[in-house]
């Protein structure tokens, strides 16, 4: 949804990049990047493929990067767009700017990471299938030492990257109701069951 609407026509796309090249002039001018690195990355978010895991990963990537790029895109959608145009950027604002978007964007980016090497031989034509039970073989593995080990460093990255864009951090010890259930019903978990044993331990379990 993201990726339809700052990219929805020609001039969009070309604001988006001119956005993130106005960003990129100020981070090199501010040395929060040196120069040579980035300035020739693509600043677009790619359209991903109906089926190729690959061609999420990337823009899972690009997002990221280009964060404040793609909000500040629709922010202008926004202020410019039409009343429904403007209603659905409203929306995505305030779901990016919302910590479990973030934790489930750092999560993706960790899961399809660990897949894509797989992703990318199954794609070629001329498919070996030693490699490919060689990588389904790393690639489980991957994903267990994942689960039993990259909670901490996970939780990190997600804190460290809502600091940076100043998006309010979930209380992990608050108490939010059970997705599914009614208000009436009482039924609460804290989020930090939430996020490790739903989103992350669900999310490892299902790559």
């Amino acid at each position: 949804m993201i990726v339809n609407v700052t990219g929805a026509s020609c001039k969009r796309r070309d604001r988006l990049r001119q956005i993130e090249h106005e960003r990129l002039l100020e981070s090199l001018e501010s040395g929060e990047i040196v120069s040579g690195k980035g300035k020739n990355q693509e600043v677009s978010l790619k359209r991903p493929g109906d089926t190729r895991w690959g061609s999420h990963y990337i823009t899972i990537i690009r997002l990221m990067s280009m964060w404040s790029s793609v909000l500040k895109a629709l922010e202008n959608v926004y202020e410019d767009g039409a009343n429904e145009e403007r209603g659905i950027a409203s929306s995505l604002i305030d779901k990016m700017e919302n910590c479990e978007f973030v934790f489930v964007m750092h999560l993706m980016i960790y899961l399809l990471g660990i897949t894509n090497e797989l992703s990318l031989a199954l794609q070629q034509k001329d498919q070996n299938i030693v490699l490919a039970i060689h990588l389904i073989s790393t690639m489980k593995a991957q994903l267990q030492e994942f689960r039993d080990n990259g909670w901490d460093n996970l939780f990190k990255e997600v804190n460290l990257f809502c600091e940076n864009q100043k998006i309010p951090l979930s209380n992990m010890e608050e108490h939010v109701k059970v997705r599914g259930r009614s208000r009436r019903n009482g039924e609460t978990i804290s989020n930090l069951i939430h996020f490790r044993g739903g989103i992350f331990c669900e999310g490892v379990i299902g790559s």
